[in-house]
């Protein structure tokens, strides 16, 4: 088998063929098989001087492995022979792997670590360090067939929070070398908490922005009465926003950061909201004896109450509709409460929601009623 240095120009494959029984205008082909494809190297034609005939092959191009070369001799009558021989082609250190830690950002930090490294042709040496300036250890090893599996403890010197450079380095039985480097960053503190900036005490719409500060790029879940209600990432400057949907009535809302490393901060101060839900109630801004108050609800309303008021506050009247639809238009005959047609004015139109689930709601309209 051909095993060549590490120098580049070593794989350079010399092949000598010497004629031991031939005649003039025999003829010799060389090749050689690469992915199961014949590739000629070289063709000669035996001459009466013929002693020693030299063709090459260059290998630097190829993978690692095993190579067949092939050589066939013809004569004149067409006659021939062939013989192969196995180039073993090995230019590439060996390959190495780290399988613990798997990640390369801890929490706490690890009590070992271990890899592995294969080369078909045997390993010569192994070493491991712990940091770039570090001194090279050598680890705990057990071999089967071509790979080598090594394990090493973590040193006390290193019991801290930090980043570390991990770099094995093996060499193979021909001198080939190779390393390989895993950066583990180890991270035991949480984050500081979040701070959020201030709701308003009350709200009509259901969905709300929650935005605040905390440490840049950490990820940040905003709770909802205990329940995540929405999940965002802090930009390069700290500042987050997430938009979160309300329950109807109080809500408590804070929240936590994680971290890189999948440290929780403590919860940030809890603020309070009111979700109210305001009806959809459209009322035209001029109300005349024909027009239609449009109604569109969330819930399922049992009574719908409309008290009309006066700018100065005295009570006109008052319009029952009961078991309205949740959806659905309905009118007023612009009379007041003692069957009077109003006068032409402004007006306030209060709209009381009684609901079949027991709930209730407030709305108010301005109006201009011209008959």
């Amino acid at each position: 088998p051909y095993s060549p240095d590490i120098e580049p120009a070593d794989s350079v494959v010399t092949i000598e063929i010497t004629p031991l029984d031939a005649s003039p205008q025999d003829r010799v082909i060389a090749w050689i098989v690469i992915d199961e494809e014949p590739d000629t190297l070289c063709g000669f034609e035996i001459t009466e001087t013929s002693s020693s005939l030299v063709c090459t092959w260059d290998g630097r191009n190829q993978q690692d492995g095993l190579y067949s070369l092939w050589l066939k001799a013809l004569d004149r009558a067409g006659n021939s022979s062939t013989g192969s021989y196995l180039i073993d082609l090995d230019i590439e250190g060996p390959s190495i792997g780290f399988l613990h830690p798997l990640t390369s950002i801890l929490t706490s930090l690890p009590d070992s670590v271990s890899g592995f490294i294969h080369d078909r042709n045997g390993i010569d040496s192994l070493g491991l360090r712990f940091t770039e300036e570090g001194r090279f250890t050598y680890p705990t090893v057990r071999a089967i067939r071509d790979t080598v599996f090594w394990s090493a403890v973590w040193p006390e010197s290193l019991l801290m929070e930090g980043e570390f450079r991990l770099e094995c380095i093996g060499t193979d039985s021909l001198g080939h070398w190779s390393s390989q480097v895993f950066t583990v960053t180890v991270d035991t503190t949480p984050p500081m908490r979040p701070v959020l900036a201030a709701l308003p005490s009350e709200t009509g719409d259901p969905e709300v922005e929650v935005s605040g500060t905390s440490t840049p790029l950490d990820s940040v879940i905003v709770y909802v009465n205990d329940e995540p209600g929405g999940r965002g990432k802090c930009s390069a400057s700290g500042t987050f926003s997430i938009s979160v949907t309300l329950d109807l009535g109080s809500n408590w809302i804070y929240a936590i950061a994680i971290d890189v490393a999948g440290h929780v901060s403590a919860p940030s101060e809890t603020l309070w909201i009111e979700y109210v839900e305001r009806p959809g109630i459209w009322v035209p801004e001029h109300l005349q004896s024909d027009s239609s108050i449009e109604v569109n609800l969330a819930r399922k309303p049992s009574n719908i109450t409309m008290h009309v008021y006066s700018l100065d506050g005295e009570h006109v009247a008052s319009v029952v509709w009961k078991h309205p639809s949740q959806y659905g238009e309905y009118q007023w005959d612009l009379r007041d409460g003692e069957g009077n047609l109003v006068r032409n004015g402004v007006y306030v139109l209060i709209f009381e929601i009684d609901y079949t689930d027991g709930g209730s709601t407030v709305e108010r309209k301005a109006v201009v009623i011209s008959r």
